[in-house]
């Protein structure tokens, strides 16, 4: 596993790229992400070079999290700095809070990066490798991103609510969303393109479902 000093972030819905903490120098705002390259530490593996470079990874799909809504309510924003470990294929397989300005923001984004799909890092020789980054989410509540899709999800029979209960929504594109149950069995989507998308319902002890929803601009879909 390389730990790659990336910090990469988002604004709700326009990327923004910082320095590495402790850098001299970094790539700026305007810096696109695809151009930012990282070093692993010399002893990450066995017979690593001190040269051998790291390039990626880069966000491919990164959609916005559900803002908090006492927060969207009082204006409030902030920031929340989440460790990504991200496998060869690019997917986000373990998230870490490491700073974060209000819990509700940090419990968002956390739950929000599930969703993110980077480019594998690679090496020089074109090899894909498992990194570690940081990531920072910005929440400003004049960019949040609109609900696209609320609903519960109940046991069948006695409707008992259904908490933390996976949600993952798949759009026709093959892009994947996911979220969980609240204590009421509730969940949120936010920002999700306009089409059709198929959601995907899973609880321990519990039978998989499945069902679709259209999401129209402007609309919020709801699903039980």
């Amino acid at each position: 596993m390389f730990v790659a000093l990336l910090m990469c972030g988002i604004a709700v819905a326009d990327p923004v790229v910082d320095s590495p903490p402790g850098a001299d120098s970094g790539p700026s705002s305007e810096t696109p992400a695809e151009d930012i390259e990282a070093t692993p530490e010399p002893d990450a593996r066995e017979d690593a070079s001190p040269q051998a470079a790291m390039t990626g990874p880069v966000p491919i799909f990164t959609p916005p999290p559900v803002y908090p809504p006492d927060a969207l309510a009082a204006g409030a924003g902030g920031s929340v700095l989440l460790s990504l470990e991200i496998d060869e294929e690019g997917a986000v397989i373990a998230v870490e809070v490491l700073d974060a300005d209000r819990q509700d923001f940090a419990a968002a984004a956390a739950l929000n990066a599930r969703s993110f799909r980077f480019s594998p890092a690679t090496l020089t020789d074109g090899s894909s490798v498992a990194v570690t980054i940081q990531y920072r989410t910005v929440f400003e509540a004049e960019k949040a991103a609109p609900i696209s899709v609320e609903g519960f999800v109940r046991e069948a029979g006695p409707r008992i609510p259904l908490r933390g209960a996976s949600v993952m929504a798949l759009s026709a594109e093959g892009e994947r969303v996911l979220t969980e149950t609240d204590d009421a069995g509730g969940f949120k989507m936010a920002g999700l393109d306009p089409g059709p998308w198929t959601a995907r319902v899973s609880a321990p002890g519990h039978v998989t479902d499945t069902f679709e929803f259209t999401v129209e601009p402007g609309q919020v879909a709801s699903v039980t």
